[in-house]
């Protein structure tokens, strides 16, 4: 990953290679909305007193797809396509410079994650600093690695044509970086199809995904870990994935028994930013207020 520093944040760019592991061409044509756009995504495991968490901690804008090489990183690449069309078994590099430049992303909201269809071009929206629209990371979400804290970049694919054929669901890929005075470097391989929730449960044993498939819509995994601190007292992690929902989750309800005591209820969250959201305007980031009522804790955020 490339790496910049701005008051308060810091910056990262996450180079991506797609495959075509499919029997047709991929569109790929620039200009128009007939190609993948690149969403690129950070996470941070943490132990805490004891209890491990997993949250997203950067996204970023969306990067418009403009010309396909043919490359064989994953399988050989067979004849027919063309810089307008990833061929049959070919890759397409895009390196961590092009996947942050400014002036290509495109505005998340503007993109159906579902059906991969989005507006182009997607308007003026203005540009705002030198390092607007990359993934961009609070410096209090920002600590040196091996302590108990393990990061993960992740990058994901959504563009029309693929969805439309049903496999959206293996377009992210997540890599593990390790973290030193602010700046993160890459270690390990690229976990390819693997969104970075699966990293959770690779970071600590004893962690549960589960994946919910939206009738109509998209992918949803849940990921959950009770640790027995002593004494009577449990703590829990949950963390909620959207992979690919256009949907989104409204909010979150988790179940508990009469007699219980519940204290230390809490929530992380990633902010939209650079005017994300309709109208121009980021979405919310309010976080959702976590409330024991009716025999059940519940968070849920505002309306948008």
């Amino acid at each position: 990953p490339d790496t910049a520093f701005e008051p308060g944040q810091v910056l990262i760019a996450i180079g991506t290679e797609s495959c075509n592991l499919g029997t047709a061409v991929a569109n790929w044509i620039a200009n128009t909305n007939a190609h993948p756009v690149i969403r690129q995504n950070a996470y941070r495991y943490k132990v805490i007193s004891g209890a491990g968490r997993f949250e997203q901690v950067g996204l970023s804008w969306c990067k418009n797809a403009f010309s396909s090489l043919q490359n064989s990183l994953c399988c050989t690449c067979l004849p027919g396509g063309d810089g307008s069309h990833l061929g049959v078994g070919c890759s397409d590099p895009y390196g961590a410079g092009l996947n942050g430049d400014q002036t290509n992303p495109e505005p998340n909201w503007l993109i159906n994650a579902h059906t991969g269809v989005f507006t182009y071009p997607p308007g003026n929206v203005a540009v705002s600093g030198a390092v607007a629209r990359r993934c961009q990371i609070a410096t209090t979400d920002v600590e040196n690695t091996g302590t108990g804290t393990r990061y993960f970049g992740e990058g994901q694919y959504v563009t029309a044509d693929d969805s439309a054929a049903g496999n959206q669901n293996n377009n992210a890929s997540y890599r593990e970086m390790t973290c030193a005075s602010g700046s993160f470097t890459f270690t390990g391989t690229t976990q390819r199809q693997l969104p970075a929730i699966r990293a959770w449960a690779v970071a600590e044993s004893g962690v549960t995904l589960t994946d919910v498939q939206v009738p109509g819509d998209g992918l949803i995994t849940v990921g959950s870990k009770a640790t027995n601190l002593g004494g009577g007292q449990w703590h829990y992690e949950y963390a909620v994935y959207n992979l690919n929902s256009d949907r989104n989750v409204g909010s979150f309800s988790v179940p508990v028994p009469a007699g219980v005591t519940v204290t230390n209820i809490g929530f992380h969250d990633v902010n939209y930013h650079d005017n994300d959201g309709n109208g121009s305007a980021n979405f919310s980031g309010t976080d959702w207020v976590g409330a024991l009522s009716g025999g059940a804790v519940s968070w849920a955020c505002q309306t948008q």
